[in-house]
């Protein structure tokens, strides 16, 4: 999702607390007696909308996070499989190269105890 369609999806999700402010700033300017109650509907308003908002939102980066887990997983399940198949393959290749890997780390640690 685009930077913009996010900017559009937060607009339309906060729009009704713009209105609910449009709405008490008309009623101020017309005289409303009960400011008070006034303010407690639009405090109503704003803590509902933000709830949705923030709601929807969690639910959006949850399911994105989700489908990354699931793709993560078969990517790294087809990663293994290849490996397997490439050891069963060559198995005098695979044991040198994890020979090869292992003096290389014993040699690397060793450095550093100096």
């Amino acid at each position: 999702m685009t930077t913009s369609e996010n900017s559009t999806k937060v607009n339309d999700r906060f729009k009704p607390i713009k209105d609910a402010v449009r709405d008490l700033a008309h009623d101020a300017k017309a005289g409303s007696s009960d400011v008070g109650s006034d303010l407690n509907r639009l405090k109503s308003e704003v803590v509902s909308a933000v709830k949705e908002a923030l709601s929807s939102t969690f639910g959006d980066v949850q399911g994105k996070a989700s489908d990354a887990y699931e793709t993560i997983r078969d990517k790294s399940s087809d990663y293994a499989k290849n490996v397997e198949k490439a050891v069963l393959r060559r198995p005098l290749t695979s044991l040198a190269i994890a020979a090869g890997i292992g003096l290389l780390m014993g040699f690397c640690m060793s450095r550093h105890d100096d």
